[in-house]
């Protein structure tokens, strides 16, 4: 039997049983905890012996005692045996579980037979347990005192004495009063319910009348107080007859205290009461529902998902009114505690589908999930694929059609977009509009999305090898010399040093004449940022940034692929070069149709930028006072510093060179950029480091010439 879990109570990270009932040989297991080790050790078949390192043990014995039902014995060590938590909570958590105890430290369970259906009683047991354990708050369990004052000092001290968290003080009674302190987080809790349902409820004559009737009714008086069994009977009275309100919950323990007042319910602490009511008075500040951004459709509903989950699930709910639609809560995230739902449709959805998500979920340990793109990146099959394996969505409508199919959809608090599993290849070239539309239309476009997507991934790679490879290959069928010299065409005419450098010497003469538009303007067609208000040096900068980025784009990393592959790997490699630049921009509208064609291009060119670089400084003459090993270790710590991962090798080689400061702010469609500064400024940028750049340029690839096509032909000949 094996069986994967994830212990949700504080202190545990996980554990995993691998037992075989029908050996009875020895088997050992050891569980990773923050502190301390768990051991476990098999001494004859279905019978356990743990050994308790920590008080938290408790839970690991629940999920041996629900998952797996062997009987066991639960070993404490002495240390242990006079710790609060273990004297207070242990003896009554295994009592709730039917364990006998034997004496102190030692507890038995007789065997009982696994059960195929969960009933009510083992679901009302995991909800104490998970109550009694609390959530992943580095809060020490402790249970509410009785002197409200204790109370709300505890509370502040946890919180920092936080400003968010308010107090509001109250006396319930007339003759026999009782502090009461209700405590709220602003911003998170509705004030206008607050004021109408509690307060109002609270602080009213009728209230008070009806306190003091309840008093003499059932409550024993002493001296004219009131005693500690009278606040828990006031405090039940208020529960279940004078709070105007749809869900209240009375809890006992610190833990779940913290955690419903941290996602907007009120908390009421009465003096003498060891116990605190919770009210549903979750509120605030939201986004209302506005028409998707993304996913826009002309035929569809006009609404999308919001931050707030519980808006979220209503809009599916609004379109799927059967009981079956089931919801399943989850609390992820070992600081943020951020609210994740799994929604399915019983009856439709796969049971083992449900259950592997669940799974899933449980074995997430992190500090926070901030959005549902972090929990994607936990539960997807595969983390390196360029397919991805979970659907992302901002529509209900498109939520809602994959529930019918049979999916299940996760939905995280804070995100206004859904997740929906498993995510399907043909799922991708679905649109929005295709729900709306007649089926014979909706079947014909897809086939012709799917037809033209495979065209768009086969022509040019078919456009390639027949001028390239095919031409080459019969010119050397005709004589080696034609196929020399035709493969010498197609290689010089992949390379780009004289386009380059005339794109380039344009702007410089522009600059020397002194046309600041000119060179503006003719920067413009070599660069993606805005130029209408740049100053000389700006435009000196960008300039040799473009140089030396592209003197990797351009010629060294095609002459790389030429060398290896002949004329076909350069043009293999500029028609991933050119895709990269039609499309591989991180903008709303390229951001996840040009992701593969920008981190190919980043692979391609991984080996030659860092060889350009390297060149740059082992080649190029040195303007500045810096040793080559000084500036080789400053070049490879400024290149990381840079958004692109090639890139930065060049710009920083460069600039280390010439001794000037290259990156800084740029404005694309108006927006500001900070790019990082490569280099230092040792001297001002000047129009004649265009020259410099572009001398760098040439330089760079005779040397990469010769180094690499040296090193075919010796290989070549080492080979015979």
């Amino acid at each position: 039997m094996t069986f994967n879990g994830l212990l949700k109570g504080k202190g545990f990270t996980r554990f995993i049983i691998d037992l075989d009932n029908s050996s009875p040989v020895k088997k050992s297991m050891v569980i990773d905890t923050p502190n301390k080790t768990i051991k476990i050790k098999q001494k004859i078949p279905n019978i356990f012996i743990i050994i308790m390192h920590s008080p938290h043990t408790m839970i690991l014995i629940y999920y041996l005692y629900r998952e797996c039902y062997y009987p066991f014995f639960c070993i404490m060590f002495q240390q242990y045996t006079n710790n609060e938590l273990i004297n207070q909570q242990l003896p009554h958590i295994f009592d709730c579980f039917h364990f006998r105890r034997i004496h102190m430290g030692f507890w038995s369970r007789q065997t009982k037979k696994r059960k195929n259906d969960k009933n009510k009683k083992q679901q009302t047991k995991m909800e104490k347990l998970e109550e009694l354990a609390g959530t992943a708050f580095d809060i020490p369990y402790e249970q509410l005192k009785q002197s409200l004052e204790e109370n709300i000092d505890y509370l502040k001290k946890v919180t920092g004495n936080s400003p968010d968290i308010l107090y509001r003080e109250i006396e319930i009674g007339k003759r026999y009063t009782i502090k009461s302190t209700i405590v709220t987080t602003l911003g998170l809790v509705d004030t206008q319910l607050i004021n109408d349902f509690i307060l109002n409820s609270l602080m009213t004559q009728p209230f008070h009348e009806k306190i003091e009737e309840y008093i003499k009714e059932k409550v024993r008086q002493e001296d004219d107080k009131l005693t500690n069994s009278s606040a828990e009977l006031i405090l039940t009275e208020i529960e279940k007859k004078l709070l105007p309100i749809s869900h209240v919950k009375r809890v006992s323990n610190w833990s779940a205290i913290f955690k419903y007042l941290l996602t907007g319910k009120a908390v009421i602490f009465l003096d003498g009461a060891k116990s605190a009511l919770i009210t549903s008075t979750q509120g605030g500040e939201q986004r209302s529902i506005t028409e998707p951004q993304k996913e826009v459709s002309i035929f569809g509903p006009k609404d999308s998902f919001t931050e707030s989950i519980v808006t979220n699930i209503s809009l599916i709910r609004k379109r799927i009114r059967n009981p079956n639609l089931w919801v399943e809560s989850f609390t992820i995230g070992k600081v943020s505690q951020t609210d994740i739902r799994i929604m399915y449709i019983n009856g439709i959805a796969n049971e083992e589908i449900v259950e592997e998500v669940r799974q899933r979920l449980n074995k997430i340990d992190i500090d926070q999930i901030l959005d549902a793109s972090f929990l994607q990146q936990f539960i997807q099959d595969k983390v390196f694929t360029s397919f991805p394996t979970i659907y992302y969505t901002e529509r209900p409508d498109v939520v809602t059609a994959n529930l019918m199919e049979g999916r299940v959809a996760i939905f995280v608090d804070g995100s206004p977009f859904a997740l929906t599993v498993p995510a399907l290849f043909l799922e991708f070239f679905q649109s929005v509009d295709d729900y709306y539309a007649r089926f014979d239309i909706i079947i014909f476009l897809r086939f012709l999305r799917i037809a033209l997507f495979f065209i768009a991934m086969i022509l040019p790679a078919t456009y390639v090898a027949i001028t390239t490879f095919l031409i080459v290959y019969l010119a050397y069928k005709i004589h080696v010399i034609v196929g020399i010299l035709i493969e010498g065409v197609l290689i010089g005419i992949g390379l780009a040093q004289k386009s380059l450098k005339e794109a380039a010497m344009e702007v410089y003469n522009a600059l020397i004449a002194g046309d600041l538009n000119e060179a503006r303007k003719k920067l413009s067609w070599i660069v993606g940022r805005d130029t209408e208000h740049l100053e000389e040096s700006e435009i000196v900068r960008g300039v040799v940034e473009t140089v030396s980025e592209n003197t990797s784009d351009g010629v060294t990393a095609p002459l790389f692929y030429a060398c290896l592959f002949g004329a076909t790997g350069l043009w293999a490699y500029k028609a991933i070069n050119t895709l990269d630049s039609m499309i591989g921009y991180k903008n709303e509208k390229y951001i996840e149709f040009g992701k593969f064609s920008a981190k190919l291009d980043d692979v391609a060119n991984f080996i030659p930028s860092r060889l350009t670089g390297l060149i740059i400084l082992l080649f190029t003459k040195n303007k500045t006072h810096r040793s080559l090993t000084e500036r080789i270790r400053l070049w490879r710590i400024d290149a990381k510093k840079h958004p692109s991962p090639n890139s930065g090798y060049l710009e920083a080689a460069t600039s280390y060179q010439l001794g000037i400061r290259l990156g800084g702010y740029n404005s694309y469609q108006g927006v500001q950029s900070f790019r990082a500064y490569m280099g230092k400024a040792d001297v001002p940028l000047e129009v004649n480091h265009i020259k410099e750049a572009i001398r760098h340029m040439f330089i760079v690839s005779a040397l990469f010439t010769i180094i690499m096509g040296g090193g075919v032909v010796a290989i070549t000949v080492a080979w015979g």
